[in-house]
């Protein structure tokens, strides 16, 4: 390393990489953000099917006249299918591959804090913790870790 103070500094660039106990590399913020971006489209497409369905199934059976307590019960059971997809979702492809489909595209799956495989239990904690408001928003800290990861004592990591 130089001595000379007006030197430009050395950075460690995008190959630096967190590493956990036992020499895991964590994921970087770059790859965590693909995750989020590509399930989230996954999921946005699912739910929209799923009540596309439901929605056309309600409206039919009423002859595409709703009144506003129906339209308000459609609304209700549009959002509790979009919690329900969503956490399906996250909770059988994590508690199945330890990965969903974004986590496949960026070559990352989630293991507990030690490296070990995540429990159904830590994987259920960990899709409810997503609902948690501003959750995304817990990424920009210095380490990529979620607070979807911390509650449930889980991280994601790359593939080795």
């Amino acid at each position: 390393m130089s001595q000379n103070p007006f030197e430009v500094p050395q950075t460690m660039g995008p190959q630096a990489v967190e590493v956990m106990e036992g020499g895991l590399s964590l994921a970087t913020q770059g790859q965590r953000f693909g995750n989020f971006f590509i399930d989230g489209i996954i999921v946005r497409i699912a739910s929209f099917a799923v009540g596309l369905f439901v929605g056309g199934i309600m409206v039919a059976q009423n002859g595409g006249v709703m009144t506003p307590e129906q339209e308000a019960m459609l609304n209700l059971v549009g959002f509790l299918l979009g919690l329900i997809v969503v956490l399906g979702y996250y909770v059988i492809m994590e508690a199945a591959f330890q990965k969903t489909i974004g986590k496949m595209l960026t070559g990352t799956h989630v293991v507990t804090a030690d490296g070990n495989v995540p429990s159904f239990g830590q994987i259920v904690g960990r899709s409810f913790a997503r609902m948690i408001p501003f959750e995304p928003l817990s990424f920009f800290g210095k380490t990529p870790t979620g607070w979807h990861d911390r509650l449930s004592g889980t991280r994601v990591i790359r593939n080795s």
